[in-house]
């Protein structure tokens, strides 16, 4: 077995006392002792008992035997009974069991139940004894091997039967029954073997099984009443051992007279030759252990007290002489010596314990001790936080965090998180932070900002967006973590964010600003309420028209018009974590102002369906904005501008939203016309004239004919004169710009209506050669019809004509030579 060097600590205080023997001694000798009901018991040589009380003095004392040594006792807790056995090799060992008296009086005193002889047919001195709690069976053990059961109702003293139940060559060092599910075994061992008789069986008892072929010296068997388990000392380990053979044992080289189990500790007594400290682990019970060299005051004994469960030496005391007993009574262990001193190893406080350890940096012993000492999780965490600093110390990271976190919840955050901010162990940061945020009472925003900003240093996607999407995405402020994800990068998962918390603002925000995915944009816009759909396509118009012109305007029609509802929403895919980050921060404070800067990031997104694939069944109904509130969104996209313009007029119901989309797409239409002198201008052309000239159109005549004077559109005021039959106007405005074709074009159009326009375009043509030779054969055609409708004299007809000089008698030859026969002709009818 490999052995180890076990700790040493003085967790004891050693106090030596010197008994006041001549108050019960005498010329007698103290021969055994045991403990119990507050009290320790003395055997004495003459047959006596002493009790003693916490300052060693006598309590009590009784005649138990006649005139022979009490060489063992022992004091059962359950039943408040002792039992004391007396020998003298003369006759058979007598045992008697005494109880406590019931006594009003401060001084107590013990009933004699029953008694009786241990039968024997050799007279050897006995080694050991043991009983069981109810005293149903009582075992003596003998140095000659033998073991006598006795069974039966000694506290009622109704008769008992004794029987061998065990004889052997090698002589009986220990005996101890255990409680195995109900029933008793009686384990046994002797200087060769380890062995358990199951003695509950009625009638035969079968023989031994025997459990380790090494045995131990007189007074190495105990019982552990922790673990129920019995425990064995040997030279180079303790042992135990339960129903199932072995258990655990733990090395302690050395020889040994004693081993004892008070409470969580085993004591060991090393006899003089064996004093050295070494390793080994069990636990044993005895009630004889006495130093085989008692009368040598020179020689030193070794108490060396075992924390197995923590492998550690609770206290070491030296001191000379032999050992009459060892005791465990009022918190504390009491050795008495040969020479009648009385040490007591009191524990110190737990204080002063965990005191020592920190001292020597043992903190995970002391964490043991703490937990095994069940003190409170305050006290527990306390331990954790130094360990924490002491590793943090040594540059031990990776464990200080984990300490840190096991002692989270008495710690303070702040200063752990700036410890590992100062020397950038974001990883171990993150493990702290993570966990503090599953309590949710000591998380602040500043801390879900600082997690997040680690995740994306560290470029972590996949936590950071598992952190948004989990219920611990509820408890941090919301503005900021959005905030957070947009400046680093994240923008997939600010937009989940502020979607989730309908922050459709913010959602338009991301997709507008930091992902540029329009497309999203308008497809995420389709699936909002009326009133946040306006807001934000009143906002980012103008962007989505530049860069999709054709959706967007669709769009506008659509609300425009009072034909809008709410999509379903579609859901993204996921989102890939940025490409790259910035290093890292020297502070607490600037770790939290200035976030990582990172690329942004692509989400795709399902392409836009059709709207009518999109509609829900049911309708909505909302206000329906006024259409000047869109018209400056179109300042840059003029033919989106008309379709706008167009589809609402073909739609709108208000008078007043009418006249206004007409007067403005009559006014698109002049522009372009205007702007555009090719072929395809007089597209733009056409589409004013329809408009002035539909019954359906009511434009302000105000409005045509100042928009038409500016544009230069001649159709626009004529259309308004014929409306308002101001022909005259329409012919000058012809006679104006000069324009013979349009003169002669409203001559004839508009002269069957105004017959004066006749003379008012002879004078005009008359008004030059050029204008005259334009005309044409047109200027016979006028003065044929002057002269039928008898619209001028031909003397006026002759000096308008004259005035300028510019028509010739050829021109008008015809004209005159019809005159003159026409004038002919009634004088010819005159004188007939």
């Amino acid at each position: 077995m490999a052995s180890k060097i076990w700790k040493t600590f003085t967790f004891f205080d050693a106090s030596t006392t010197k008994l006041p023997v001549g108050e019960f001694l005498g010329q007698d000798q103290i021969t055994c002792l045991c403990s119990g009901m507050r009290c320790i018991f003395l055997g004495l040589s003459n047959g006596s008992m002493v009790t003693l009380s916490p300052k060693y003095h006598k309590s009590m004392t009784w005649k138990a035997h006649e005139s022979r040594p009490i060489t063992h006792a022992k004091f059962l807790e359950s039943r408040q009974i002792l039992v004391t056995i007396s020998e003298d090799l003369r006759d058979p060992p007598e045992m008697k069991v005494w109880i406590l008296k019931d006594s009003d009086r401060r001084e107590f005193s013990f009933q004699l139940l029953s008694m009786l002889r241990i039968n024997v047919q050799s007279m050897f001195p006995m080694t050991c004894f043991s009983a069981t709690e109810d005293l149903s069976d009582v075992a003596a053990a003998f140095a000659n091997g033998v073991i006598v059961l006795i069974r039966g109702d000694l506290v009622h003293d109704r008769g008992t039967k004794q029987r061998t139940i065990f004889e052997s060559e090698e002589p009986i060092t220990g005996i101890q029954f255990a409680n195995e599910n109900g029933t008793y075994a009686l384990y046994v061992t002797t200087t060769e073997r380890v062995m358990t008789i199951k003695t509950s069986i009625r009638g035969h008892i079968p023989p031994p099984r025997v459990l380790e072929t090494a045995g131990c010296a007189l007074g190495c068997l105990t019982m552990d009443k922790i673990s129920g388990s019995v425990l064995v000392a040997r030279n180079d380990a303790l042992y135990y051992y339960g129903p199932d053979g072995r258990g655990p044992c733990y090395a302690y080289e050395g020889s040994k007279s004693f081993v004892g189990s008070f409470g969580e500790y085993v004591v060991l007594l090393l006899p003089p030759q064996a004093s050295s400290t070494g390793t080994v682990t069990a636990a044993a019970n005895s009630r004889r252990p006495i130093s085989a060299k008692r009368d040598n005051f020179f020689e030193v004994n070794t108490l060396v007290v075992l924390d197995t469960d923590l492998q550690f030496i609770a206290h070491i005391e030296a001191f000379t002489g032999g050992v009459r007993g060892i005791v465990y009574e009022w918190g504390a262990i009491h050795i008495l010596t040969s020479d009648y001193k009385m040490i007591r190893l009191k524990e110190r406080a737990l204080s002063d314990r965990l005191n020592l350890l920190y001292q020597r940096d043992l903190y995970p012993t002391a964490l043991k001790l703490g937990q095994k000492s069940k003190i409170t999780s305050a006290e527990i965490n306390q331990i954790n936080c130094r360990y924490a600093d002491f590793l943090f110390s040594k540059g031990d990271y990776d464990n200080a965090m984990y300490q840190y976190i096991q002692a989270i919840e008495g710690t303070q955050p702040s200063q752990v998180i700036r410890k590992f901010l100062d020397i950038q162990r974001i990883p171990n940061l993150i493990q702290y932070l993570e966990e503090l945020h599953r309590h949710a009472e000591y998380v602040t925003t500043e801390h879900t900002t600082l997690l997040l900003n680690c995740y994306a240093k560290l470029k972590d996607v996949d936590k950071l967006e598992g952190f948004i999407r989990s219920d611990k995405g509820q408890r941090f402020d919301l503005n900021t973590v959005i905030s957070l994800c947009r400046q680093a990068g994240y923008f997939g998962q600010a937009a989940f964010l502020a979607r989730q918390n309908h922050e459709h603002d913010i959602v338009m925000d991301i997709f507008m600003e930091d992902m540029r995915k329009f497309q999203d944009g308008i497809n995420f816009l389709m699936t909002l309420e009326p009133d946040t759909m306006q807001r934000n396509l009143l906002k980012w118009g103008r962007v989505l028209l530049d860069e999709l012109p054709f959706e967007t305007t669709s769009l506008f029609i659509e609300f425009y018009t009072g034909n809008y509802v709410p999509r379903e929403e579609v859901p993204t895919e996921e989102v890939p974590a940025p490409q790259s980050g910035t290093g890292g921060l020297q502070g607490y404070a600037a770790f939290l102002q200035l976030p990582y800067l990172v690329n942004p990031l692509s989400v795709a997104t399902p392409p836009n369906p059709e709207p009518e694939n999109q509609q829900t069944q049911k309708s909505i109904t909302y206000r329906v904005p006024l259409p000047q509130t869109a018209f400056s969104l179109f300042v840059d996209h003029p033919l989106e501008f008309v379709r706008f313009l167009e589809a609402l007029l073909s739609t709108a119901k208000a008078e007043d939203a009418l006249s206004e989309v007409r007067s403005t797409l009559f006014e698109i239409y002049l522009h372009h016309a205007s702007q555009d002198l090719s072929e395809a201008g007089n597209v733009w052309s056409t589409k004013a004239r329809s408009m002035l000239e539909s019954a359906e159109t009511v434009l302000s005549t105000s409005d045509v004919l100042l928009l038409s004077h500016l544009c230069n559109f001649q159709d626009g005021t004529t259309l308004v004169r014929e409306d308002q039959e101001l022909f005259f106007d329409i012919f000058r405005s012809h006679t104006s710009a000069h324009d013979t074709a349009g003169v002669m074009t409203a001559l004839k159009k508009y002269g069957h209506k105004e017959p004066q326009l006749y003379p008012a375009a002879l004078a005009y043509l008359a008004s030059g050669p050029k204008i005259l030779e334009a005309a044409g054969d047109e200027l016979l055609m006028i003065l044929e019809t002057i002269e039928k409708e008898g619209l001028m004299a031909p003397l006026q007809v002759v000096q308008v004509l004259s005035k300028n000089g510019v028509a010739t008698v050829r021109m008008i030859r015809r004209y005159l030579s019809g005159m003159i026969e026409r004038e002919r002709l009634e004088i010819q009818q005159v004188r007939d």
